[in-house]
């Protein structure tokens, strides 16, 4: 369940959960229009990337 945020996160992580939850890696739909389904891959593209950093930076801390 999506949970509604009024302010930023305080950290990072919060960040990205919220984001992934508010725009979920899903498939495109027929009834959507061209520049939808364009606005909603471009949302998720800002939220994959953002999971990378975070994870790139977990495994340089493992390294450590």
């Amino acid at each position: 369940m999506a949970v509604e945020i009024y302010s930023l996160p305080y950290t990072s992580e919060e960040l990205i959960e919220h984001l992934d939850e508010k725009y979920p890696n899903r498939s495109i739909q027929p009834s959507m229009t061209l520049e939808q389904a364009h606005r909603e891959a471009g949302n998720r593209e800002v939220v994959d990337y953002l999971i990378t950093l975070r994870d790139s930076k977990d495994e340089d801390l493992l390294e450590t």
